[in-house]
């Protein structure tokens, strides 16, 4: 258990999702939001001025370590910074996944000035397939084969029997016949 969304976001009294702390720390003008070791699945929105930390350990010291600290999402954006300034995150696995005909990113960042990311891990999927084409049309007819040469009877043992004419072409290169 991560806190709870109506703590006062200490280390005594954390929040449970970052996004709150996020919030949190916009409102209070504070530079930092420290994340506690564990698994959040969660996506980030990422706020002016507020920095992300991940690696603590429980009793506030850091950890050095990325992988302790692990942000999973399956909405195919792990971070989202978009309209802000003055922002970053730093010591996180980011784990993210996407839904059926989705781009998968591990971060995304539109209008956005001075962010720093650093000490990450970003593990992404493969993007999931994509929604099936439409069907294409058929295909050109072929022309006509040239004609074979005259035959014999099939009891008639005396006659070697000819090839057939050769196949017909097609507008794709393929030949028919044989």
């Amino acid at each position: 258990d991560h806190g709870d969304d109506t703590g006062a976001g200490t280390l005594a009294d954390p929040l449970l999702t970052i996004d709150n702390a996020i919030a949190t720390a916009v409102e209070m003008g504070l530079a930092y939001v420290h994340v506690i070791e564990g698994t959040y699945d969660q996506q980030i929105h990422l706020g002016s001025g507020v920095s992300v930390i991940g690696g603590f350990n429980s009793d506030g010291t850091h950890s050095g370590d990325a992988s302790r600290t692990v942000v999973r999402t399956g909405s195919g954006i792990g971070v989202i910074a978009d309209g802000i300034d003055d922002a970053g995150v730093s010591w996180l696995t980011l784990e993210v996944s996407g839904n059926r005909g989705g781009s998968v990113y591990g971060i995304g960042a539109a209008n956005a000035t001075n962010l720093v990311f650093e000490h990450l891990v970003v593990i992404t999927d493969d993007a999931p397939d994509g929604a099936d084409g439409d069907p294409g049309t058929d295909g050109a007819g072929g022309q006509g084969g040239t004609a074979g040469t005259v035959g014999c009877f099939y009891s008639d043992t005396s006659c070697t029997r000819p090839a057939g004419g050769t196949g017909g072409s097609s507008t794709c290169a393929m030949t028919g016949g044989a």
